[in-house]
């Protein structure tokens, strides 16, 4: 008498790590949205002019552009752990580099403002791309990703 075939691992371990990539998501988010908030209230406050807010907003929009493509390589080639960490740490340098800029005035503060806004939208757009293809990863069968 034959032994069963193994069915694979059980789908609830395929989702084990599915609670904490949505909390890093949502943290991520948090923070983009915090720092895309207070970044250009912080540059009216101090009197800046309408196109240096202006150029803060693009700088949020231009960070996802410079890391999803290299974020997604990343995932694809080594997993989940790395990236994320990559995007942690991205997040984090977006976060210091935003309060040195609150120390410091006129064209250093805008510089600071624009390296966070860029590190801190392109944290948060890759740390959705290392959370979408992880998840996809973790569907047992093709029927599951249109489900």
């Amino acid at each position: 008498m034959t032994p069963p075939p193994d069915p694979g691992p059980h789908p609830s371990d395929r989702l084990r790590g599915l609670p904490l990539m949505v909390c890093v998501q949502v943290s991520l988010h948090a923070a983009s949205t915090g720092m895309r908030i207070v970044g250009p209230l912080l540059l009216l406050r101090a009197g800046a002019p309408a196109w240096q807010v202006g150029l803060l907003l693009a700088c949020f929009g231009l960070g996802p552009v410079a890391f999803a493509w290299p974020v997604g390589r990343l995932v694809d080639r080594r997993g989940y752990r790395p990236a994320a960490t990559a995007v942690l740490v991205l997040s984090a340098v977006a976060g210091v580099l935003a309060v040195l800029a609150t120390a410091l005035d006129g064209a250093a503060r805008l510089a600071l403002l624009c390296a966070a806004g860029m590190a801190g939208g392109g944290a948060a757009n890759a740390g959705m791309v290392v959370a979408q293809r992880t998840a996809a990863r973790m569907a047992s069968d093709p029927a599951r990703l249109r489900g």
